[in-house]
C-alpha cells in the first residue's frame, strides 16, 4: 500500500499534500467514510460532506468546531490535517469530538 507514496513528493514546507486516492480508495471500499474531517474544495476524498477553510458554507470551515461524528451519520471519518498545525488536530482528536466507537484514520506527519 505504500506505492504512490514517493511520486511527486513534496517538501514538508508545504502542508496541502493530498491523500494518494488509489491509497484512499481501497480503505474507503472497506470502510465508505461519511466525512473528509480536513480538505479542500479541490481535493476532497469525500465530496458530498468535508470541512475546510474553503468550503462554500461558513459554518463548515472550521472543523473544530463541528461535530464530526454527527456531521458524518455515524460513519467512519477520514482525516489527513494541515502538517504545519498537526498537534492541534491531534489533541482535538482525542477528545469528545469523536465517539470512540467511529474510526478516523489519518496520517502522520514525516517528521512530528
Amino acid at each position: 500500500m505504500t506505492q504512490g507514496f514517493t511520486t511527486g513528493m513534496r517538501s514538508s514546507n508545504d502542508d496541502t499534500w493530498t491523500t494518494p486516492r488509489g491509497f484512499f480508495d481501497k480503505l474507503n471500499d472497506e470502510f465508505r467514510f461519511g466525512l473528509d474531517a480536513a480538505a479542500l474544495s479541490g481535493s476532497t476524498l469525500v465530496p458530498d460532506n468535508w470541512y475546510g477553510p474553503d468550503h462554500p458554507q461558513l459554518i463548515r470551515r472550521d472543523a473544530f468546531q463541528r461535530l464530526w461524528t454527527i456531521d458524518a451519520g455515524n460513519k467512519p471519518i477520514w482525516l489527513n490535517p494541515p502538517y504545519k498545525n498537526y498537534r492541534d488536530w491531534e489533541t482535538d482528536r482525542k477528545s469528545t469530538r469523536l465517539n470512540s466507537s467511529h474510526l478516523k484514520l489519518s496520517r502522520m506527519p514525516s517528521s512530528a
